[in-house]
């Protein structure tokens, strides 16, 4: 069975590799992946990807450093990554590719730009922020990926449109080597229809009690804020896109679980990790505090959505594969 290796960029906690895996494991493709590397400057995430993936293809390590002989020595059919979003966000400077946490994403724009073409992968899956879409950034990576003979589509996409009651529009570029658009699917395009699924399916705890937890009663400053607050409850179906500030700063951070009589309080990291649709047996290492876990889910991806984009990406990559 033919074997696609990957390398993964800005990984976080692993949430591209469990969509990746996920596409693989639900697709009918003779194909099986084989993550060889994975970088992250954060030591917590790559923590975190270690105590659920295998151990030792992490690396702490800034991409912007990787020399042209790191691309050379290790060719791989697939690039997966989620660059920083700071450059791009409507609550950053939108400093755009001037922004030093952009120079990860412009190191391998160049080195796409001017590798050999040996070296070159066969796909190309990155995730970011709606606000990347108009980024000097996305000029320059697709006047690379033209450059190069790679076919690509964008999207924007939201787990609403895919069965999860979560809102987290994000924007999404598929790139295969090759000239012909038609080598991507449709899966690029989902129906589009809002879920109906209820909040409830993605809860721990009593459901005699609304699934009130004292451990996460609402904290006091969030109190100060309770107009400004999403409000949701167990029969809801969406709710608010959760930051990596949630537990910290009470506005525009997440919805907030009104547990009927009980009272209301924050969504616990599990949850979150379920709405993201993170494997069952996901966890994180116990010296990561839960306003830690908000952090570093609040910044990873839906694997739901990146899954259904990589079966794309798979199929595509593989005929590539097949006719170099």
């Amino acid at each position: 069975m033919p074997v696609l290796t990957v390398l993964e960029f800005f990984h976080g906690i692993g949430g591209l590799r469990a969509g990746l895996e996920k596409a693989e494991r639900e697709s009918a493709l003779p194909v099986v992946t084989e993550v060889t590397a994975a970088f992250d400057i954060s030591s917590i995430c790559a923590d975190t990807y270690n105590h659920n993936f295998e151990p030792g293809k992490t690396f702490t390590r800034d991409v912007k450093s990787l020399p042209d002989s790191f691309f050379i020595e290790n060719r791989s059919d697939l690039w997966m990554m989620s660059p920083p979003c700071q450059p791009y966000t409507k609550r950053g400077k939108e400093l755009d590719s001037a922004d030093p946490r952009a120079a990860g994403l412009k190191r391998l724009t160049n080195v796409l730009r001017t590798c050999p073409s040996a070296v070159l992968p066969y796909g190309i899956l990155l995730e970011n922020v709606p606000g990347f879409e108009s980024s000097h950034s996305l000029s320059e990576l697709q006047d690379s990926l033209r450059i190069r003979g790679f076919s690509f589509v964008k999207r924007e996409l939201c787990p609403t449109q895919f069965e999860i009651p979560n809102r987290r529009k994000r924007f999404y570029l598929v790139a295969v080597k090759s000239s012909k658009s038609a080598v991507l699917g449709t899966a690029c395009d989902p129906p589009g229809q809002h879920t109906e699924r209820p909040l409830e399916e993605f809860l721990v705890g009593d459901p005699e009690r609304d699934y009130y937890d004292e451990e996460y009663k609402l904290p006091a400053h969030y109190l100060r804020y309770q107009a400004a607050l999403d409000v949701v409850t167990r029969s809801s179906t969406e709710s608010d896109c959760f930051t990596g500030a949630y537990g910290r700063y009470a506005k525009g951070s997440g919805s907030v679980l009104r547990c009927g009589s009980h009272g209301m309080r924050l969504f616990s990291s599990k949850e979150i990790t379920r709405l993201h649709d993170f494997p069952g047996l996901f966890e994180y290492p116990q010296h990561i505090s839960e306003l830690k876990r908000y952090q570093l889910v609040g910044n990873s991806v839906n694997v739901k959505v990146v899954a259904a984009l990589s079966k794309d990406l798979l199929s595509a990559a593989a005929r590539a594969s097949q006719s170099s």
